[in-house]
């Protein structure tokens, strides 16, 4: 039987030094870099250093051939070899760069790329009250998976799209009381490929309640507490309420006095709270 050789992770720092380099052409070679998955240039004291995996070292030779087209002046040397563990610290810190139309990842990052279409300005992904619901609900999933997923006020559907994508909930239900909310919602999920997301045009009063593991409802404070013993009979075991803003905060949860939940975690972004609540 033949043996497969396992390639090394091990890192390789090395030094770069140019001559009458211009900034244009810096910057040229940097994006080159961080659109082959190396990553940019690192500058430490004046000097500069870019680093390979062992097994990408045969890219060195891309890296002279891009420069040399450019008859860019320049010194490439190996610094030192570094351990794995290194390599893990020094990926944490690379992440995906958009430019105008273009996104720049390393090779090794996996995305899922979601698009959304809406008419306003939440649902984008860009609003922190969204921002906050979605990391709340995947911080939740690395831990367990969940039965059932409702999606309160789901607006252009994105919510309801992140849930689909982790694949560890089996049954998703979003609702919104505004026909229009539906129709984006309902593109975004068949552009998304999202097949199995039952989507309920519906007030609070019109829902039937059942009980679902986690309930999400990204909505203004003053809609929350309207509907919070609604919200309590619906929920099984994490309840996620965002939309309060900063100064709202102690009135909010001093209103929000349901005994059946417990306030896990919160998150705050530009002045908007999140909250996880535990049902008991």
């Amino acid at each position: 039987m033949i043996q497969e050789k396992k390639l090394s992770k091990n890192l390789l720092k090395y030094e770069i030094t140019f001559k009458n380099i211009s900034p244009l052409d810096f910057e040229l070679f940097n994006i080159f870099l961080i659109e082959s998955g190396v990553g940019s240039i690192e500058e430490v004291d004046s000097k500069f250093f870019f680093y390979l995996r062992e097994d990408k070292r045969d890219f060195l030779e891309e890296i002279y051939n891009f420069l040399k087209e450019k008859n860019i002046n320049f010194k490439i040397r190996l610094v030192k070899e570094l351990g794995d563990s290194y390599l893990y610290e020094w990926e944490k810190y690379l992440s995906p760069v958009i430019i105008e139309n273009f996104l720049i990842k390393p090779s090794w990052f996996q995305l899922n790329i979601i698009e959304i279409d809406t008419p306003c300005a939440f649902g984008t992904g860009k609003h922190p009250t969204t921002q906050m619901c979605i990391e709340f609900i995947l911080n939740l999933i690395k831990n367990e998976k969940f039965n059932s997923f409702l999606d309160a006020g789901t607006g252009s559907g994105i919510l309801s799209i992140i849930a689909y994508k982790t694949e560890k909930i089996e049954k998703i239900i979003a609702f919104d009381k505004d026909i229009e909310a539906i129709k984006t919602a309902k593109n975004n999920f068949m552009k998304n490929r999202c097949n199995n997301i039952y989507l309920i045009c519906s007030t609070f009063e019109g829902l039937k309640i059942k009980k679902y593991d986690l309930v999400c409802a990204n909505m203004l404070s003053s809609i929350i507490l309207d509907y919070k013993e609604i919200l309590e009979n619906l929920t099984k075991k994490y309840l996620i309420v965002s939309g309060i803003e900063e100064n709202e905060k102690e009135k909010f949860l001093s209103n929000f006095q349901v005994k059946n939940f417990r306030l896990l975690n919160e998150k705050i972004k530009e002045n908007w709270y999140s909250f996880l609540f535990k049902k008991l």
